[in-house]
């Protein structure tokens, strides 16, 4: 009989598949299933279900006084303590129940309530919830999944009125003689668990009682956004929200800068009002819709014609005739556009013959600069600032190209108010910076490179000291770096392996050096053998 056969047998409420460690090794889960096969039916029931949850090594004990010990699954089953975390994966939330917590259990949702385990010697009853992937712990292991594991058993506690367990806490057995187990849901996801929590959370009437401890700001905002938004999922007004997300707020131990709340709120009701906007369109027939985005896309497009022919009419140079021509010429449009939107423009007046427009007023000579005059510096500082934008983005370009020439970008022809400019000159300098830092690393290398042909050639003339040289004058170099790593407060890698470093350096210059000599030997060897081969012959 298989593990999976024996678990469905067992188990109403089987489990989807085996984890991962114990598809490896089905053996140790199949001799642990073995040994609670000698149990009653309710307990066995109960090992059947939540042995396959357990580690293949599970840290026991007999008593709560006695040292824990690491034993295989199989043996662990006797045990009356154990354990089902590991020290590199967290497989379940505890939690310490304190008297009256049966009112509020009550109120969790069934796909989120976890398994109540009554110790009948201490008196003790213990709250354990299975997650369907283990957290895994450590140094390099991803923090989120941790995060979210201890948010979660940190709302459920408070929920609860239970106190949370470290992840190495003992729990008595489930199957045990002397203990009283009431099943609870299959594993569950966290990130489904962080959220149904989060929406039993925003259902329930604001009290005084905090809400949480030990968050950083960023946990707390988004716990409060995450609360407001899935509190009002429907277009809501603005006080409204703002009245339920300063209650919630003040339950925080140290509540968020009112400030940073309602601009919160504000993106909420904004993306709620915008979402009751959609949803209104897509409640209209296909082809009223479709008709309805037509008509606005070419309102918008209408206005976008005649705003271009407007800007471009008011920066016409003085003096120069503005013809229908030559306006859809400037502004890149056909001359059936521009004479559609002629009479539109604000600024002018069309003549008798519809084709040439004179500046507004009766009085062309006295009014012809009234649009251009107060626009021209503009214009020509606009001009200057977007010739620079052009040319920084450019030199940026060039910058960064494999083996670039550092060039050092010019100051801006405009000026430096424009934040825009600023910014893109700061880029390119930066971009300048790069190239000069890899010229320098391509000159080194270049360096290296013919030192080492040299000690070649110096091996095949067997010139050591050409050789001493170089080594004298890489130790002379590493001993200033020395004394500067003496001046540092902290160090970086380079100076802490700066020892190293000089080690391999010197290496290098020797095994240059050890190749030309060995080159020189074996040629020596070839002509000795030639010339042995010459002697015998003749």
């Amino acid at each position: 009989m298989s593990v999976s056969k024996a678990i469905s047998s067992a188990n109403p409420n089987p489990l989807d598949g085996l984890p991962h460690w114990h598809v490896e090794t089905p053996h140790i889960l199949q001799a642990a299933l073995s040994e609670a096969g000698n149990f009653e039916l309710a307990q066995r029931t109960i090992a059947q279900t939540l042995l396959p949850r357990f580690p293949r090594w599970t840290e026991t004990c007999s008593a709560l006084n006695e040292q824990v010990r690491r034993v295989p699954l199989p043996d662990a089953v006797h045990q009356n303590y154990l354990c089902a975390n590991t020290r590199q994966a967290r497989n379940v939330l505890t939690w310490l129940l304190k008297p009256g917590w049966e009112t509020r259990f009550d109120l969790l949702p069934t796909s989120i309530r976890p398994w109540i385990i009554r110790d009948g010697v201490t008196e003790k009853v213990f709250a354990v919830l299975w997650l369907e992937d283990p957290v895994i712990l450590g140094k390099r292991a991803r923090s989120a999944p941790q995060c979210y594991a201890d948010l979660a058993e940190s709302l459920i506690g408070k929920f609860l009125g239970a106190i949370p367990q470290p992840p190495e806490t003992l729990i008595p057995t489930p199957w045990g003689t002397h203990v009283e187990t009431t099943s609870g849901t299959a594993p569950v996801d966290l990130h489904f668990l962080n959220c149904a929590l989060l929406k039993l959370l925003a259902k329930q009437p604001t009290i005084n009682e905090p809400l949480d401890e030990g968050l950083s700001i960023p946990e707390r905002n988004k716990l409060l956004f995450d609360i407001v938004r899935l509190r009002f999922r429907k277009a809501t007004p603005l006080e409204t929200i703002l009245r339920f997300a300063y209650q919630t707020n003040a339950r925080f131990t140290s509540p968020l800068k009112r400030l940073n709340v309602r601009e919160m709120c504000e993106r909420i009701q904004a993306y709620r009002v915008i979402q009751a906007e959609k949803d209104a369109r897509d409640s209209i027939p296909g082809r009223e819709r479709q008709a309805a985005a037509g008509r606005e896309s070419a309102r918008r497009r209408s206005e976008s014609f005649l705003k271009l022919l407007v800007d471009t009419v008011r920066v016409w140079p003085a003096g120069k005739k503005i013809t229908q021509t030559a306006l859809a010429e400037k502004t890149g449009v056909s001359e059936r556009t521009v004479r559609k939107y002629w009479r539109s423009i604000p600024c002018l007046t069309a003549d008798s013959t519809g084709k040439t427009l004179s500046p507004s007023g009766s009085n062309p000579e006295k009014d012809k600069n009234l649009y251009n005059a107060p626009l021209t510096a503009h214009i020509i500082r606009r001009e200057a600032e977007v010739r620079d934008c052009l040319y920084y983005k450019s030199h940026f370009a060039r910058q960064n190209r494999r083996g670039a020439e550092p060039e050092l970008p010019r100051t801006p022809l405009s000026s430096w108010t424009n934040a825009k400019v600023a910014w893109a000159y700061r880029v390119s300098e930066r971009a300048y910076e790069d190239a000069l830092r890899r010229a320098e690393a391509r000159t080194r290398a270049r360096n290296r490179k013919v030192l080492k042909h040299e000690l070649g050639i110096a091996g095949v003339q067997g010139n050591n000291a050409r050789l001493e040289d170089a080594i004298t004058l890489t130790r002379t170099k590493f001993e200033d770096l020395r004394q500067i790593r003496e001046t540092l407060i902290s160090q970086s890698a380079f100076f802490k392996y700066l020892d190293y470093i000089e080690f391999r350096s010197i290496y290098a210059l020797r095994q240059a050096y050890r190749r030309g000599a060995i080159a020189r030997a074996m040629c020596e060897s070839r002509m000795a053998t030639a010339t042995f081969r010459t002697e015998c012959h003749s």
